[in-house]
């Protein structure tokens, strides 16, 4: 970040600040595709496998306008209530924000 005009070291000197956001970044202690939404296509029960190290926040589906219709805050999710078609899933853990496309039989 820089401050060309900041006069901290004497008359217009500037000041430049550097921030290490590596961490924020960093997917390197999991691998995403190791997050896994199965089966696919279903009828019924939805499923969520997540990495060491993953914590689930929340899943949600979506209708193709992309309004939500189905929340759950545990790994396992019934559609079996869903008509025919396809979904977009949100995966929300505590480190990373994941959407697939799954089918409804």
């Amino acid at each position: 970040v820089g401050a060309p005009g900041n006069d901290t070291n004497g008359g217009s000197a500037g000041k430049i600040t550097i921030y290490n956001i590596n961490e924020l970044l960093s997917t390197s202690s999991f691998d995403i595709k190791t997050i896994k939404v199965f089966p696919n296509p279903t009828s019924g029960l939805l499923e969520v496998s997540l990495p060491r190290g993953l914590e689930l926040k929340q899943i949600n589906i979506y209708n193709p306008l992309g309004q939500l219709i189905q929340s759950s805050y545990t790994t396992k999710m019934d559609l079996s209530m869903l008509s025919s078609g396809s979904y977009l899933t949100e995966v929300i853990t505590d480190k990373v924000k994941l959407t697939k496309t799954i089918i409804v039989n």
